[in-house]
């Protein structure tokens, strides 16, 4: 190839080079930059040496993943990611599209590595209504087994019976547990066993009388007698029962009135093995069916009882018999739903419930004229009294995995029903609407491990009688 020029170089000579070293500015130039780079070298690798020593990382990982990842208020690429940060508190922020954002507050150590998963959540979840499995029954009980099915406990009023319905997650139905039952029975978690109550053949004319526990086993047409009531038990009925997390035991529950006014109510804890029952506390009140949340590793149990027009929380150890009076929770009983407003953490080592701040109602009502916006409390068991989380407010509270708690909130009666995140400081944002009108009263039961909770219902404006039972889901189907 040619150009249409030409370059001709010249060689500088001696002459021309013995000039130029001795000029001193060539001299100072030539030091002044081999110091700096000597200088920039050292620098460099006494940041590199401080960095290895004292920088802390972060792995983080989130479900979905993709999600936008922010360190104290900066963007840091998308999940899963690695990061270096200083060692020092941060603040973490995932977000992605069409999913609730989440926050966390870490302490990142010098030379250490955190590690950070985050189960994202639907802004907007998926709700489903429960309706019973035949016209005209009634749906009374509703729990979480271990892998996310729903259980239903119905009854039949044409014919007092009861039974078990199990709804999987493509809402198919399938009835579990024996025929022709006429008392109220429980299913284990993992929906291999149904424990209910029955009567002895020789108490035929006292139809209200049930004093045997049965158990049967999957497949098992009837099952077998566990446990029958000491005949020193006398006018005692037995009326509910419930299966302990892992399936070692069963808390009884038996009731027998008062001459006056009133009623006793027993709790014992029964082996479904030996059919061993052992005492545990008898109560001036009565027990609300159904009410029972239990610490994950099953040893304390968190329920309600009423005494007249005041539901009361309490907790109860089912291992050492110890029992705790938290605190009282309304005393307008007719319109209240028999769920318990509590979580455990993860670790069972505190519960966390709604409450009014105040103790007791003026003569006219609540102490400051209306009805108070439940509160939340944290109650350690090395404690026996709640303290208040912060101004936080909220009803149902849920604790996952993660650390994070989940309450639900409503500005007034006939606002949306609002999923709120509240801090350990008690300071809280809101996370996303339930799409479900809520213009009555309302309760919810938890199954954070599957990002679901059932809301039960009851509408004023719709006059129903019964409450509505809804199934709400925070992971997209293909999720769950």
């Amino acid at each position: 190839m040619s150009f249409p020029f030409r370059i001709e170089f010249e060689p500088p000579t001696r002459a021309d080079l013995r000039r130029v070293l001795r000029s001193w500015r060539v001299w100072t130039l030539l030091v002044g930059v081999t110091t700096l780079s000597i200088g920039v070298l050292l620098v460099a690798r006494q940041h590199s040496q401080t960095d290895a020593a004292g920088t802390a990382t972060l792995v983080i990982t989130s479900a979905p993943s993709s999600a936008r990842v922010e360190v104290d208020g900066r963007g840091r690429g998308e999940t899963p990611t690695v990061l270096p940060v200083s060692p020092a508190p941060h603040r973490v922020t995932l977000r992605r599209e069409g999913y609730a954002p989440v926050s966390y507050s870490i302490q990142a150590t010098a030379a250490q590595t955190t590690t950070l998963h985050a189960d994202l959540w639907l802004q907007t979840p998926h709700v489903q209504r429960l309706r019973p499995t035949f016209p005209g029954a009634l749906i009374t009980h509703v729990a979480f087994l271990h892998d996310g099915r729903v259980a239903l406990t119905l009854f039949i009023p044409a014919g007092d019976e009861h039974q078990v319905w199990v709804v999987d997650a493509q809402g198919e139905t399938q009835r579990v547990g024996p025929q022709d039952v006429h008392g109220p029975l429980a299913l284990s978690r993992d929906g291999e066993s149904v424990a209910y109550l029955a009567q002895a053949n020789s108490k035929a004319a006292q139809r209200d009388v049930l004093d045997e526990v049965w158990l049967a086993r999957r497949g098992e047409p009837r099952g077998a007698r566990l446990y029958s009531l000491p005949a020193s038990a006398d006018g005692e009925s037995l009326v509910d029962l419930a299966w302990a997390p892992d399936g070692q035991g069963l808390l009884l529950v038996g009731r027998r009135p008062v001459a006056g006014k009133g009623v006793r109510t027993r709790l014992a804890w029964l082996n479904p093995t030996t059919g061993e029952a052992k005492d545990l506390v008898t109560l001036p009140s009565e027990v609300l069916l159904g009410s029972y949340q239990w610490q994950p590793g099953g040893e304390w149990v968190a329920l309600l009882t009423r005494v007249e027009q005041t539901v009361s929380l309490v907790l109860l150890n089912v291992k050492t018999a110890d029992f705790r009076y938290l605190a009282d929770l309304t005393w307008d009983t007719e319109a209240f739903l028999p769920l318990t407003p509590a979580a455990w953490s993860p670790d069972g080592s505190r519960l966390l419930y709604a409450a009014p701040v105040q103790e007791r109602p003026g003569p006219s009502g609540w102490l400051f004229g209306g009805k108070p916006t439940p509160t939340l409390f944290l109650a350690p068991l090395t404690r026996p009294v709640g303290q208040r989380l912060g101004d936080s407010t909220g009803q149902f509270p849920a604790w996952r995995e993660d650390g994070q708690v989940l309450a639900f909130a409503q500005a007034k009666s006939n606002a949306p029903l609002t999923l709120r995140a509240v801090e350990s400081d008690g300071q809280g944002h809101d996370l996303g609407d339930i799409p479900l009108k809520v213009t009555g009263d309302y309760a919810a039961r938890w199954d954070v491990a599957h990002a679901q909770a059932i809301l039960t219902v009851r509408n004023t404006t719709w006059g129903a009688s019964q409450p509505d039972t809804w199934l709400v889901q925070w992971r997209p189907e293909e999720a769950r």
